[in-house]
């Protein structure tokens, strides 16, 4: 079960607010991988891409969660069409921040 928090600026957001969600699950690269409880934070993609490259000219915070201990995270009410940066951070700082960008909503 993924913990989901609710974000006044995502839920306020026009552009980003929908119906859908994006969720996935957080792990330590290993043999096996190990799911692991962590802060995430939520960032919306804009901007022209004019030169073909596949970054976004701009990102905007939209909201932040903890992944549950066996990794899954969640964020609710997002605009299908929109795309999206997901960064998980290491609270030990073990580890470098895990970027996950052009995410689209669980289909």
């Amino acid at each position: 079960m993924s913990v989901v928090v609710e974000s006044p600026i995502a839920s306020f957001n026009p552009v980003y607010s929908g119906l859908d969600k994006l969720s996935g699950t957080l792990e330590i690269a290993g043999t096996p991988d190990v799911p692991v409880s962590r802060k995430l934070t939520l960032w919306g993609e804009s901007g022209a891409k004019a030169d073909g490259a596949l970054r976004p000219t701009r990102l905007e915070y939209l909201a932040q969660t903890q992944s549950d201990n066996a990794g899954d995270w969640s964020f609710e009410n997002l605009n299908p069409e929109k795309k999206y940066t997901v960064i998980g951070y290491d609270d030990s700082d073990t580890y470098a921040p895990t970027i996950g960008g052009g995410l689209s909503c669980d289909t």
